[in-house]
């Protein structure tokens, strides 16, 4: 029986092991540049609730808002290694209707950028669905510097598996330093959380 015990113990210990390698060098998981932002009220409220609500659909929804910190307050609501359903509440409470019925072409790409980097986040070992839709939001924005890194971060969970450094950092240069992108800057403090981790 301590035999057995044992055992079990081992191999919960190298599950942990191997769920945190997961998300240890993930780009979506590694960089918490909300932390630049935490004197918005509404950065706050998302890293304490954890979980899509009313109020935080309708500050996401908001075009009033900027871009930037909507990003912000996503990447305060995290990620769960387990799954979660974020986008889905929030295509429920903020545009009445299930995820699966939304129309790319119809979306601003302010809401596309929210419910693709929610997607991702939701589910970051699944980020193809999600990339669809950052990347319709860059093309119906395509000056965003927020909307670019967001979709790079994602492009990189996407593609973390691959021998794809030179490609990634070629990417990551691009949505830093394009001195065509710019709309909707994100703070220094922000871009330097998610340089200090990228290639």
């Amino acid at each position: 029986m301590g035999k057995r015990r044992g055992v079990s113990l081992l191999v919960l210990a190298l599950a942990l092991i191997i769920a945190s390698l997961a998300h240890s060098d993930s780009p979506l998981t590694s960089t918490d540049f909300y932390q630049a932002y935490l004197d918005v009220d509404m950065v706050k409220k998302a890293k304490d609730a954890h979980a899509m609500n009313q109020e935080i659909a309708d500050y996401l929804v908001n075009e009033k808002m900027p871009l930037d910190v909507k990003a912000a307050v996503i990447n305060a609501l995290g990620w769960n290694i387990n799954g979660q359903t974020n986008a889905e509440q929030f295509s429920r409470l903020a545009l009445r209707k299930p995820l699966a019925e939304l129309d790319l072409d119809q979306l601003n790409a302010g809401v596309l950028m929210c419910v693709g980097y929610l997607m991702a986040l939701d589910d970051y070992f699944n980020t193809e669905k999600a990339l669809a839709f950052l990347e319709k939001a860059k093309t119906k924005k395509p000056k965003s510097s927020t909307i670019a890194i967001i979709r790079m971060l994602v492009w990189a969970q996407t593609h973390m598996d691959e021998d794809n450094t030179a490609q990634l950092s070629a990417m990551t240069a691009r949505a830093m330093n394009d001195p065509s992108l710019t709309e909707d800057p994100m703070r220094p403090e922000a871009r330097k959380i998610i340089q200090d981790y990228l290639p």
